[in-house]
């Protein structure tokens, strides 16, 4: 007797396998876009409660001190908004 596969049997793994993977992959990629879709709105929503408390707080949205520190550390005034908001 021989020992070992025949390559009939050895490509009908490998279809089986490559059936199984295109079955999964396409879901797990769905699956990954839901879960950045979920941490986009939770960002979002971050955001807008941080917004919401500095207006509740100053009765505006620029900080005390009269401008607006952005995260590259560029300030603007309140002099810039209202040109910003010209656009």
């Amino acid at each position: 007797m021989k020992k070992g596969f025949t390559l009939v049997e050895v490509l009908i793994v490998v279809v089986i396998i490559a059936i199984l993977a295109s079955l999964i992959v396409p879901r797990m990629l769905m699956q990954t876009g839901k879960a950045q879709a979920a941490e986009a709105l939770q960002i979002v929503g971050t955001i807008t409660r941080a917004l919401q408390r500095q207006y509740d707080f100053h009765g505006s949205f620029e900080l005390p001190n009269g401008s607006i520190q952005t995260i590259a550390g560029i300030g603007l005034t309140s002099g810039d908004w209202t040109d910003l908001a010209g656009c």
